[in-house]
């Protein structure tokens, strides 16, 4: 590279993006995995011992992983300058369980080492934040350590509140329950196998109230299901409900116009503003609340795949940061918080009004870093803001899959024309391309989600 820009004028932009630019990604990339390899054949990583990073990421999902991997690929970061703060030792590319649950892949196929997810030479603490005092600039881990920062990145993403469904969590947890859920890995595993012994009866699937991760999913799973059970032979052994607590199977008209034939014309009931209350798994009953009416009603089930609701992290929830909803308070062009502003936030547990996917997060993390490096290097603010993209992919069987994608106010802002109608070719994305994307151009900071591989605000 250094003969390289000896030669090629530093004034020709030409030759900057043919020639320095491919080779400085190159070179980038090659460091990563080699030193990845060396620092794993001695079973080490990195560990900063300071408590001062310029960079605290907290959490070491999907945002997390890509804020660092973006930080220190297009702006140079150096890795002392960033901490990532996540207790789990496995990462998990939680768009695959519903592909789990479905039955198109194993569980190992959406799981991985968070060592190896960690971008090389970024320090990482292997413990939960529980407390935040942005006055100070200063972060409390589990075991009472104080952490200091100067940006803080706040990517915790939400959990499932299993005690908002009463009896669910037993149900999910006893072996012998035919109850099961693909936002989980153990209970979407767990789905998989119920799914594909299930031989007749009544199958209920459930949507809860919103907030969610990817609003799609309950969908898929369901879609994905029912094609298991047709190509088996015991489709006509099997009654299913959907029962949904909002008043539409989709959140976007244009896509729900399709979805809502569909689903009927794969003989699965609809039930609108209906919301599942409590799991009694002895008795194998269901009890749901109509939304309109406030009334209960029992209904027997063979089968259940239920969708928790879900709330941010309770660390969040009490930090002086957030909304009252619980959500990290940001401006929704550049993901800012609207009272500290060395503290931004994306993702799932960020206040964006828009659906929670990986699709929105590819898309918010270069908008978000280029507004916190023009403050940390006191520049003029970028005029790119976030539009509110995301995508939610939705299988809806036999190798098809349509494609939503929009933004903000649910208006559609597709890539290929009109993506009401579900492709193959959109199957193949979703089943190969995003994962392989995900696991193995992701952590180098190399993934823009729609845009692929160019960043769109660099």
């Amino acid at each position: 590279v250094r003969c390289v820009q000896e030669t090629v004028s530093t004034q020709s932009t030409w030759g900057k993006i043919l020639i320095i630019q491919p080779l400085e990604d190159l070179m980038f990339t090659l460091k990563r995995f080699t030193s990845k390899n060396i620092s794993s054949s001695f079973g080490s990583f990195y560990f900063s011992t300071s408590t001062h990073s310029k960079f605290c990421i907290v959490g070491g999902g999907t945002a997390g992983i890509n804020v660092a991997a973006q930080l220190l690929k297009d702006f140079k970061v150096s890795s002392n300058d960033i901490r990532i703060f996540e207790p789990s030792t496995k990462h998990h590319y939680q768009p695959g369980w519903t592909m789990v649950g479905g039955g198109l892949v194993n569980p190992e196929f959406v799981v991985r080492k968070q060592a190896d997810m960690i971008p090389n030479g970024v320090a990482w603490t292997q413990q939960a934040v529980e407390k935040f005092n942005p006055e100070n600039n200063t972060l409390y881990i589990q075991d009472g350590s104080a952490f200091t920062y100067d940006q803080l990145i706040v990517a915790t993403g939400i959990t499932n509140n299993y005690d908002g469904i009463k009896g669910f969590k037993e149900a999910l947890d006893d072996p012998n329950s035919p109850v099961g859920s693909i936002y989980n890995d153990k209970y979407a595993a767990k789905f998989q196998n119920l799914m594909k012994n299930f031989k007749g009866g009544k199958a209920i699937f459930t949507f809860p109230p919103m907030p969610i991760k990817c609003p799609g999913a309950p969908q898929k799973v369901l879609y994905l299901s029912e094609e298991h059970w047709r190509k088996n032979g015991v489709r006509d052994k099997i009654t299913i409900d959907y029962n949904i607590t909002i008043d539409v199977i989709f959140g976007v008209k244009k896509y729900a116009d399709e979805l809502e034939p569909i689903a009927k014309s794969k003989g699965i009931n609809l039930k609108y503003k209906y919301a599942l209350k409590e799991v009694r798994s002895q008795e194998r009953i269901a009890v749901f609340e109509d939304l309109t009416t406030k009334q209960t009603s029992e209904h027997k089930y063979d089968l259940l795949h239920a969708v928790p609701p879900m709330v941010t992290p309770e660390a969040i929830r009490k930090s002086p940061f957030v909304d009252a909803t619980g959500y990290v308070d940001v401006d929704q062009g550049t993901m800012q918080s609207t009272k500290y502003p060395n503290v931004w936030s994306l993702g799932d547990c960020s206040s964006l009004p828009t659906r929670k996917t990986a699709a929105a997060i590819f898309s918010q993390t270069p908008i978000l870093l280029k507004h916190m490096m023009s403050v940390v290097n006191k520049e003029r603010r970028p005029d790119y803001v976030y539009n509110g993209y995301t995508s939610c992919p939705i299988f809806v069987g036999d190798d098809k899959l349509m494609l939503c994608e929009f933004i903000y106010n649910v208006q559609p802002l597709e890539t290929f024309g009109n993506q009401q109608v579900p492709k193959r070719f959109y199957y193949w994305l979703k089943r190969y391309l995003f994962p392989f994307a995900y696991f193995n151009i992701m952590p180098n900071g190399r993934w823009y989600g729609k845009h692929l591989l160019w960043n769109p605000v660099k």
